[in-house]
């Protein structure tokens, strides 16, 4: 391995274990992969407002924080969008679309390294 392939994987490992909270029992970084998912599916839906700022950043701080919780945790990339995608359906049927909008704004705000 390279001094570079290292330094990366220190660095994400690092990252990683940074922004790894817990909160009612579902990782911080699941849960905000799915809500900027779910606030993604509302928008392509027409039920939100289209906001040029937040489908901006969506996919880039969606996926940061998938993979700060997937890698550590050891999962495949399939493992990882089947449980984004759960939580994402039971946030879309428990919530209404502007407080899911709020909480992915605020994931956005929040994503790690960014």
């Amino acid at each position: 391995m390279n001094k570079t392939t290292i330094g990366m994987a220190t660095s994400i490992a690092v990252l990683a274990t940074a922004c790894a909270g817990e909160s009612s029992g579902v990782n911080t970084n699941l849960e905000c992969a799915a809500t900027i998912s779910a606030a993604t599916q509302l928008l392509v839906r027409g039920e939100l407002e289209t906001d040029a700022e937040f489908l901006s950043k969506a996919l880039y701080s969606s996926m940061t924080h998938l993979n700060t919780y997937a890698i550590p945790n050891g999962l495949r990339e399939a493992e990882a969008f089947e449980q984004v995608n759960a939580l994402r359906d039971e946030m879309m049927e428990a919530q209404t679309p502007s407080k899911i909008l709020s909480r992915a704004k605020s994931c956005i705000r929040k994503t790690p390294g960014g």
